[in-house]
Parts: structure tokens; C-alpha cells; sequence
């Protein structure tokens, strides 16, 4: 755990000084990334059937 908590730290260094971004920045898109694949396969578990299905739509209408 520790290597890969060193390993990610070097890599967002590296990214930030690739694209003059933040650490905060970079992280903070990547957390986000994150929250969207969750909610996406959330929605992609859900029945395909009446309301679900509507609600489905909807959602990914929003993102």
C-alpha cells in the first residue's frame, strides 16, 4: 500500500508538471471520473423495464 501510495504521488507530480495543472486539480477530476463511473454502473444495473427505464434515460440525458 505504501509503494502504490509513493508510486500514485510521483505520477500526479509528473501529470501536473506535464500539464500545469494542481495536484489538487488533477485529483479532484480524478475523483470525479471515478463518481461518474460508479453512478454509470449503478444506472447500467438497474432494470430496463417502466419507471427505470425513464429514470435511466433521464439521468444520462443530465450527465
Amino acid at each position: 500500500m505504501t509503494t502504490a501510495s509513493i508510486k500514485y504521488g510521483r505520477e500526479l507530480d509528473l501529470i501536473a508538471k506535464l500539464t500545469g495543472k494542481q495536484r489538487k486539480e488533477i485529483q479532484a477530476n480524478r475523483e470525479q471520473l471515478m463518481a461518474d463511473d460508479r453512478f454509470r454502473a449503478w444506472m447500467d444495473s438497474l432494470p430496463n423495464a417502466g419507471d427505470a427505464r425513464r429514470l435511466k434515460k433521464n439521468a444520462m440525458d443530465y450527465l
